[in-house]
């Protein structure tokens, strides 16, 4: 087992991408030996194995292990809260300083650079959730100045990522994102009432909502009454959207 586990975090990145297929096998036998080395990588590996579902985050070519990988990532990442740092699955704690910079520079770069629409979405449940941990002790002081930088991109696609994650972290730590009050609202009007793409006016309807729901005060809340009426647009366009793309049965 031993030689298995230098093999697969070893230079050679495609005995790596075999373990992550391996765990997507149908077969049971082949998916628990499967499971079982990558236990044991985490067990006694924590930063290569994390630095390794990093490197093919960014280097593999396979959507599937792709994808796969920021799946696994999330789970070592990700606490729940609770006792699930106690886990064997989260391992973030257990990372040397080095290789927690690496991987949140990496779960960014992802983010800019993935084109397919289901990875950009499993990456910003990842950069959430692991941001909900991180920025109550402002250990991930880059990520805002990032995110607004982003929703204000000429990627469509970034945009709509930023504003995922934002909406995310507003469920998570809603509290955090309060004193950006004034720049989230031109954010979100903006998204809302000038984005050609229906899904970052979809997502920018989705981070409202959860913003606004953790403003406790009043006034504050009230500075938001200008969005309704491109909310509620957005809303019946996406509506009509879906109603449109749905076939006729009869």
């Amino acid at each position: 087992m031993d030689q298995q586990v230098a093999l697969v975090l070893g230079a050679d990145l495609s005995h790596f991408e075999a373990l992550i297929s391996q765990l997507m096998s149908s077969a049971n036998d082949q998916r628990s030996q499967a499971e079982a080395l990558f236990n044991l990588c985490r067990e006694r590996h924590p930063d290569a194995l994390v630095l390794k579902l990093g490197q093919v985050l960014h280097s593999s070519q396979p959507l599937d292990i792709r994808a796969m990988s920021a799946v696994l990532l999330r789970k070592q990442l990700a606490s729940s809260g609770g006792d699930s740092d106690e886990s064997p699955s989260y391992v973030w704690t257990r990372l040397n300083p080095a290789t927690q910079s690496s991987i949140k520079s990496i779960l960014l770069s992802a983010v800019q650079r993935e084109e397919t629409k289901s990875l950009s979405k499993k990456l910003c449940d990842t950069i959430s959730e692991l941001a909900s941990n991180l920025l109550p002790d402002g250990a991930w002081p880059e990520l805002l100045p990032f995110m607004f930088q982003a929703v204000t991109s000429d990627s469509l696609r970034l945009q709509e990522s930023s504003l995922l994650i934002f909406s995310q972290l507003a469920q998570y730590i809603g509290d955090m994102l309060l004193p950006h009050l004034p720049t989230l609202h031109s954010v979100f009007l903006n998204s809302l009432s000038h984005s050609v793409s229906p899904d970052v006016r979809i997502a920018a309807l989705g981070a409202s909502v959860n913003f606004v729901q953790c403003i406790e005060s009043t006034a504050d809340r009230e500075r938001f009454q200008d969005l309704l009426p491109a909310m509620m647009r957005t809303l019946t366009e996406a509506l009509n959207s879906e109603t449109r793309q749905t076939p006729r049965r009869l």
